[in-house]
């Protein structure tokens, strides 16, 4: 598995190969060492010394692309996923206890009429 920095590396290689004509970065390096990308193009420079300036994807490093967006998806999903059910949990508390208040409320609906009333006489 990659992390999110080398995916987001790697995913630059995706489409088409890469030219730098300064040579490799770090990145490049690592992603090269771990064969994730291979070197196209290689210069020759004055002193007879060789410099790779283009790469392109493997496969593997495609099936990483592909595992890293695929585990990204997953987790995307489970959140989704656990918003809802706290959602519900929340649901199973406040159902009852509305259905409690409104039980009470329609039970003693004649008590809290009077008490209402009663409360309105008392205001000129």
């Amino acid at each position: 598995m990659i992390t999110e920095n080398i995916y987001d590396e790697l995913v630059k290689f995706r489409g088409s190969p890469v030219e730098r004509p300064e040579g490799p970065t770090e990145e490049i390096k690592y992603l090269v060492s771990n064969g994730l990308i291979r070197t196209i193009k290689t210069e020759v420079l004055p002193d007879l010394c060789l410099r790779d300036v283009a790469w392109e994807i493997t496969v593997p490093g495609k099936n990483a692309l592909a595992e890293f967006e695929d585990e990204a998806h997953q987790r995307a999903e489970n959140k989704k996923q656990q918003r809802f059910q706290n959602k519900v949990s929340v649901a199973q508390v406040l159902v009852p206890a509305i259905t409690f208040i409104l039980g009470l409320i329609v039970e003693h609906t004649t008590g809290i009429v009077e008490i209402c009333l009663g409360l309105l006489r008392l205001v000129p």
